[in-house]
């Protein structure tokens, strides 16, 4: 039998650098929130938060595409409003555009050299067989990092 309690943790609980992807949904919050425990408070540490609107195959990958542009803005604007508060912590907002949103997620945490990926997803089910998004499984089998995925 593994005993646990003797070990180390398993977890890493005070990253210098997170990325945070946010979605647009409820899940965001909890998101922003999980980042903001497991980030090292004692540092110059931080917390990149990133949008991701995917773009079609029929369009050019740097496409215009201002209703998308203009709910990633509005989503990253609401997140800016709900970090105001918090202290200590630098924060960055970006929003990308992507044909896919797991290879993008993958790509800015490389580049960035982040310590862990942080993302939520809602409960989902396929022929009522509990399954994970497509992106996150895309996570889970690619991410340079920790990944922490949080489910509602």
């Amino acid at each position: 039998m593994i005993n646990l309690l003797n070990k180390k943790s398993y977890l890493k609980t005070n990253f210098n650098s997170i990325l945070a992807v946010v979605t647009g949904n409820e899940n965001d919050k909890q998101t922003i929130r999980i980042a903001h425990q497991l980030i090292n408070k004692s540092q110059n540490s931080n917390i990149y938060i990133i949008y991701v609107i995917k773009v079609d195959r029929h369009l050019p990958l740097d496409a215009s595409v201002p209703l998308s542009t203009a709910r990633g803005e509005e989503i990253l604007t609401g997140i800016e409003s709900m970090i105001a508060p918090l202290k200590q912590i630098d924060f960055s907002l970006e929003l990308l555009q992507a044909r896919h949103i797991g290879p993008a997620i993958i790509s800015n945490a490389t580049e960035k050299s982040v310590d862990a990926i942080v993302i939520s997803t809602k409960e989902h089910t396929q022929y009522g067989v509990f399954s994970l998004e497509e992106d996150v499984l895309y996570l889970l089998k690619h991410s340079p990092c920790q990944l922490i995925v949080s489910k509602t």
